[in-house]
């Protein structure tokens, strides 16, 4: 079998649409197969020929095609590559729009996956953060407490009562084993720390989160029982 053959059934097991991060694919499936140089123009050759798309620098899918025209990939698309199989998970906007928190919906969207090689990708309106963990529901749970906590102030049309619910979620899955390991593989600030410890304390959820605090810090942090008493009486106009 040519190595041309063998690269072109690696790239059949990929469905309409999908990223193919050509970098991590020769080097978990193709690697000593073939040579790295032909599997590279051998992309290129299938991208001039129409068959396949660029995404991004390094990043390629199949097009959907429908009478001979081949149409960009949608961002439903780049979103299933990026979070598919415990693989990543939205953050920004995206998160908070779907976790209730806000009716805004996103121009530009983020993720967390630990899809792509490297800090940083850009696809399309996507921006990609590489984070090498197993996005499960425990994972997903924790790192949204700690995305919507760091960045509850920046919450366009913050709803409050949504928010109170999403603590309660917080409190009764917290598991301070699992914070800690997260926290060695991505960095928050500690007034976020110290929120989330606050949101603890008034659900009366036992935690040792002050190892993680400074106790000559005072942090700006905003008073859940403020939280409690503006969402308990919403302003009517």
């Amino acid at each position: 079998m040519s190595q041309m053959q063998i690269i072109k059934n690696e790239l059949k097991k990929f469905r309409v649409e999908e990223l193919i991060f050509a970098s991590s694919l020769y080097r978990k499936r193709l690697e000593g197969r073939v040579n790295e140089l032909t599997y590279y123009k051998c992309l290129e050759r299938l991208v001039a020929d129409g068959t396949l798309s660029k995404a991004a620098r390094g990043v390629y899918y199949f097009p959907y095609t429908f009478e001979g025209r081949s149409f960009p990939i949608k961002l439903s698309g780049i979103e299933k590559s990026l979070t598919d199989d415990e693989s990543g998970m939205p953050v920004g906007y995206a998160l908070y729009n779907k976790l209730g928190l806000t009716t805004q919906v996103p121009f530009q969207r983020e993720y967390l996956t630990s899809q792509i090689e490297g800090d940083r990708k850009q696809i399309g309106k996507c921006t990609a953060y590489r984070l090498n963990v197993k996005f499960d529901k425990q994972t997903v749970d924790i790192l949204s407490s700690l995305e919507v906590l760091e960045h509850y102030k920046e919450i366009p049309d913050l709803d409050e009562g949504a928010f109170m619910e999403f603590t309660k979620t917080v409190a009764s899955s917290f598991d301070e084993k699992a914070l800690g390991r997260l926290l060695k593989k991505r960095r928050y600030k500690k007034s976020t720390i110290a929120f989330l410890r606050n949101v603890l304390n008034f659900y009366n959820i036992k935690n040792e989160l002050t190892e993680y605090l400074s106790e000559l810090s005072i942090y700006d942090i905003p008073k859940m029982e403020d939280i409690y008493e503006s969402a308990s009486n919403p302003v009517v106009f």
